[in-house]
């Protein structure tokens, strides 16, 4: 299992879908009055900040990472600090965005054990025109797995934020990807 944002898993699909409608449709965050996110329990329980005022807080809740598709396009490593909780245009939407659990996600056992961290996602227009979709498994999560070429992405990104040279990095990623070959684990992170 890998995320594809540095967020609670449950905010994963809820967050991916709003940007796969938004391309999908053309859509620009001027374009949307309201975002609506249909989830299962298990997301309900897991995010359960709404209007976070801290960057744990925002990193559990469904609104932010919604709020910085819809601000930013994006929700990665550079989203996860004071200033940009706080910037404007991300407050205007995260107050866009709603959660709840609706009835066929809430009882459905196929759901609580196949694709717990589901997402419908309804994004109404300010034409009031409708965009909806369901994402069962986000990318990443068993199910829907992530490509090599993602992977590799995600992890040269989170290396330069933890400061780690290039050459490092792909080195590391190299040695990484031949794992299941290497006798000796130890040699897999030695420079």
């Amino acid at each position: 299992m890998f995320k594809s944002y540095p967020v609670c898993s449950a905010a994963q699909a809820g967050a991916e879908l709003t940007m796969l409608l938004m391309k999908r449709h053309n859509l620009t965050t001027d374009d949307i009055e309201k975002v609506i996110c249909e989830v299962p329990l298990l997301v309900d329980i897991s995010l359960i900040y709404n209007h976070p005022k801290s960057i744990r807080e925002a990193q559990f809740s469904m609104p932010f990472a919604v709020g910085c598709m819809l601000a930013f396009g994006k929700m990665g490593l550079a989203q996860l600090t004071d200033e940009v909780l706080m910037n404007t245009k991300l407050q205007q939407q995260i107050k866009k965005v709603t959660m709840y659990v609706p009835e066929y996600l809430a009882n459905d056992p196929i759901v609580l054990q196949q694709c717990p961290e589901a997402a419908g996602v309804t994004l109404i227009t300010k034409d009031q025109v409708e965009f909806k979709d369901f994402l069962a498994r986000p990318t990443g999560m068993p199910g829907n797995p992530i490509s090599t070429t993602d992977l590799l992405t995600k992890f040269m990104i989170c290396a330069a934020y933890g400061s780690l040279s290039q050459s490092t990095a792909e080195s590391m990623s190299l040695r990484t990807l031949s794992m299941e070959e290497e006798l000796d684990v130890r040699q897999l992170y030695l420079s």
